[in-house]
């Protein structure tokens, strides 16, 4: 239901251009609206959408090692000369050309849909099937003695596999590392006596000099690992005097106010007793604090009634703690640095 705002890709396949005319050439684009984003793409609403795809980054490696196999055009418009990705071997050249010799035409046009299609059986996992078809006509190719596009297509046929098997050894990975990240969710969970595991943590930091240029930092770990885009920054409005606790209070109310973020399973501020009981009165009921005391060296919980020693934690949830810790206040003093530096100009200078 992509209830915490995320918007996850889609891959768009043209069928037509924006004038209504069929695409002799379909085109491949990434989207993250499919049905908003039909004039931009110069789609129809008859063009494919397949998606959600959670993971863009690896769509996007996924369809860059693809195009090497089965080319395909992503000029907007066409032109007189070869484009580059033809140049470096993800276009078949002549889709693009205005002036189209009508020999080539009716060839390419015989090439360029079986790439297409062959990229959408992929993507929507009818990967075997694919290579079977492409074997067979491999089969084919050798039978009538056109030798020489049969050892084409068995290149082809091996890139492939080699895809796949890399992408399977990549999950393979992934799954180790999910199940290495719940243990630890797991253990974050049974030791601070949480209702659930902390899936999205914030982490909020303080940055000033005697109230000066004073900001507010927010960094969220999704799983363990910071998610950079989930980070928010706060100039301190209301207190110009040195008051961290008050300071930690304005940044959280704000935050709250925006029922439009993700609400976080765990809330992590750097501070004593006194930020816990601020943070507590702030952030809204049933979502559990825990804070840091450096001094002491102690983790503060709203969940436990002691704090806990860090040298009694376990190694992985002593680190990630520092880590949100390390990370919360490296993106504060980067921001106050940056106001600071700012401030300092000369007014001549604007």
């Amino acid at each position: 239901m992509l209830r915490d705002g995320k918007q996850y890709f889609y891959v768009v396949f043209t069928h037509s251009t924006s004038s209504g005319q069929a695409e002799e050439f379909p085109k491949i684009f990434l989207t993250h609206q499919p049905f908003d984003s039909l004039r931009s793409l110069r789609a129809s609403p008859k063009s494919d959408f397949i998606g959600p795809f959670t993971d863009g980054t690896a769509l996007k490696t996924t369809l860059r090692l693809l195009r090497r196999i089965f080319p395909y055009c992503t000029c907007k418009q066409a032109h007189h000369n070869f484009c580059l990705n033809y140049h470096i071997g993800k276009c078949l050249g002549y889709c693009c050309l205005k002036n189209l010799n009508p020999t080539i035409k009716k060839e390419l046009s015989a090439i360029y849909p079986k790439n297409i299609k062959a990229i959408k059986n992929i993507l929507t996992g009818k990967r075997e099937s694919l290579i079977k078809n492409l074997e067979k006509e491999m089969k084919e190719l050798g039978e009538k003695g056109e030798f020489e596009e049969a050892i084409k297509l068995r290149d082809r046929i091996e890139k492939l596999k080699r895809i796949f098997e890399n992408a399977k050894i990549i999950q393979d990975t992934i799954y180790q590392l999910d199940s290495k990240i719940d243990t630890s969710l797991e253990t974050l969970k049974n030791i601070f006596k949480l209702a659930k595991n902390s899936h999205r943590i914030e982490g909020y930091d303080i940055s000033n000099i005697q109230g000066k240029n004073a900001v507010g930092a927010m960094v969220v770990f999704r799983n363990g690992k910071p998610d950079k885009n989930e980070y928010r920054k706060f100039k301190i409005i209301f207190k110009k005097t040195p008051d961290d606790t008050a300071m930690l209070k304005e940044i959280l109310i704000r935050r709250f106010n925006h029922p439009e973020w993700p609400y976080p399973d765990l809330v992590f501020i750097d501070g004593g007793k006194n930020q816990l009981n601020a943070a507590k009165r702030t952030v809204p009921k049933n979502t559990p604090i825990i804070s840091l005391a450096k001094g002491r060296n102690e983790v503060f919980s709203t969940t436990l009634k002691k704090p806990v020693p860090m040298k009694k934690l376990p190694d992985k949830i002593k680190n990630l703690i520092i880590n949100l810790d390390a990370e919360a206040h490296r993106f504060a003093i980067r921001y106050y640095r940056k106001l600071h530096r700012y401030a300092a100009l000369p007014k001549t200078a604007f």
